[in-house]
């Protein structure tokens, strides 16, 4: 059974854990800008780098085909629609049963 009484001593510390964890995301988050704008003022450089550098490489690194600033508006998927994971994961489907009309 629920202990309430416990679960009410714990919920400061879940709020403090939350608020920690909100704040080092939004540093990553904040890191992460830094690095794409670092990265896309020297996109040409790095692609020159990898081509020259690219048979020693022990892993095949991907290269973007466009500009990193490249920004594609999307239209909403239909509702019947399929997913596909092309690098070997599962997705498992939402499954919708429909009720029974007797």
């Amino acid at each position: 059974m629920l202990d309430f009484a416990k679960l009410a001593g714990q919920i400061p510390g879940i709020s403090q854990h939350l608020s920690q964890e909100a704040t080092v995301n939004y540093q990553r988050l904040e890191r992460a800008r830094v690095l794409l704008a670092k990265t896309q003022e020297k996109q040409t450089e790095f692609i020159s780098l990898h081509e020259k550098w690219q048979n020693r490489l022990i892993f095949s690194a991907a290269v973007p085909l466009e500009s990193l600033e490249t920004c594609v508006d999307l239209q909403p998927a239909p509702s019947n629609h399929s997913v596909f994971a092309t690098d070997g994961s599962q997705i498992a489907p939402l499954t919708m049963k429909s009720p029974i009309v007797t």
